[in-house]
């Protein structure tokens, strides 16, 4: 009896040491649960406040200024989140080059705004659930956006 007590105390263990840690699911996200996955990736960042009066992140990536917006507040928490990245430019590109990009790019989505300048947004929706890891997957899929982008549109 002790042989198979020891076994089954032994196995807990072993099953308890394979299992990987819980990692939390966000189905909403506070601004300061946002700062901290936001320090944990080495970024520069200040809190300010949008347009409409909502808290948003500037945020420095690449080398470029990020956008980090939050909508959909339920319950304290914000539900889904955006990048976005502006280009001023004197001789932007048309219509048809930022087409071009929605029609061969994935995860990210460019149009012109009301000045005529290119804007590329990623966005993600945590409603469903999602892990600090995808949120920071987030912001290195930004990264890249940003690199192929700013190419794209002779930014540089």
């Amino acid at each position: 009896m002790k042989i198979v007590s020891r076994l089954l105390i032994a196995l807990a263990v072993v099953a308890l040491l394979a299992t990987p840690a819980l990692a939390k699911i966000y189905k909403g996200i506070t601004v300061g649960e946002m700062e901290q996955i936001v320090k944990s990736l080495g970024l520069q960042y200040e809190v300010k406040t949008d347009s409409a009066g909502d808290p948003m992140l500037s945020i420095k990536q690449g080398g470029l200024r990020v956008g980090l917006y939050f909508y959909r507040k339920l319950q304290g928490q914000y539900t889904a989140i955006q990048l976005s990245t502006g280009f001023s430019m004197t001789n932007g590109p048309s219509l048809e080059k930022i087409n071009e990009w929605n029609r061969t790019k994935r995860f990210a989505r460019a149009y012109l705004d009301k000045e005529g300048d290119p804007r590329v947004e990623l966005d993600l929706d945590l409603e469903g659930g999602t892990t600090d890891g995808a949120i920071k997957e987030l912001f290195r899929t930004n990264r890249a956006v940003l690199e192929q982008f700013t190419k794209h549109i002779g930014f540089r």
